[in-house]
C-alpha cells in the first residue's frame, strides 16, 4: 500500500548499516511521518496484532521529540485519538511501550524502558473474545510487558494509518521505525517471541518497511 510522506525522507533512509541489519529505516522527528490511506482491510474489529521495530535517537533523559510530554506515537489508525495505537508512554520517568484501542478506552501499558538508543521489537495484541482479564496486551522484545481488561469491538475508522506520530504531530516519535506489520487475529506469545528471534510472520495482512 502506498502512502504519503510528510517532509522528505530521502536523507533518512539507510540500508544495512544499523543493528539487526534493517534493510530500510524510517526516521520520525518533529513533523516527519508516513500517512497511508484507509482501506477496508484495516477495519479490524475483534482481534488484531500490530508490531514494529523501533529505535530512539536519544536516551530517555534527553528525549525531546515533539512538543508534548507523555506519549510518542509509533503507529495509529485514527480518527481523533486512534482506533488502535502503538506508542511510547512516559510512566514514572520511564518511556514504556503501550497499546490501546477505541480512543484509549483501554490501555495496555508496559513497565520496561524503550527509549535507550537500542532497537526494540514492540507488539500490541487484542482479542475481544479471549475472556479473562488480559484481552489487550503489549510486548517488548518478545516478552509480555503489560495487559488490560477489555471486551468491546474496535470501532472502524475512515482515518489514515499514521506511522511516526500519535493523533497529532505534537506526539511524534523521534527515532527509527521499521518493519511495521498488522495481522488479523491475535498472535500468541510464542509466535511473538519467534518473530523477535527472526521467525516468519503468518497470516500477515499488511507490512511496511
Amino acid at each position: 500500500t502506498e502512502g504519503t510522506v510528510s517532509r522528505s525522507l530521502a536523507t533518512n533512509l539507510t540500508s544495512g548499516s544499523i543493528t539487526h541489519n534493517r534493510s530500510m529505516l524510517f526516521i520520525s522527528h518533529s513533523q516527519t511521518y508516513l500517512s497511508i490511506p484507509d482501506t477496508d482491510g484495516l477495519d479490524i474489529t475483534n482481534a488484531i496484532t500490530v508490531g514494529a521495530w523501533v529505535k530512539s535517537r536519544y536516551a530517555s533523559g534527553s528525549y525531546t521529540a515533539g512538543e508534548s510530554a507523555g506519549s510518542r506515537g509509533i503507529l495509529t489508525k485514527a480518527n481523533a485519538n486512534g482506533k488502535f495505537t502503538l506508542d511510547a508512554q512516559l510512566t514514572g520517568g520511564t518511556w514504556c511501550p503501550r497499546f490501546h484501542v477505541n480512543n484509549a478506552a483501554a490501555l495496555a501499558t508496559g513497565a520496561t524502558e524503550i527509549v535507550d538508543t537500542n532497537w526494540h521489537f514492540l507488539v500490541g495484541t487484542y482479542d475481544k473474545d479471549a475472556g479473562g482479564s488480559d484481552e489487550l496486551k503489549v510486548y517488548r522484545d518478545g516478552i509480555l510487558d503489560g495487559v488490560a481488561n477489555y471486551s468491546t469491538a474496535i470501532a472502524t475508522s475512515t482515518g489514515n494509518l499514521i506511522i511516526g506520530h500519535y493523533y497529532s504531530t505534537h506526539y511524534a516519535w523521534d527515532g527509527y521505525i521499521d518493519e511495521v506489520s498488522i495481522w488479523t487475529g491475535s498472535l500468541s506469545a510464542d509466535s511473538i517471541y519467534a518473530l523477535y528471534n527472526h521467525g516468519n510472520p503468518t497470516d500477515l495482512l499488511q507490512s511496511w518497511g
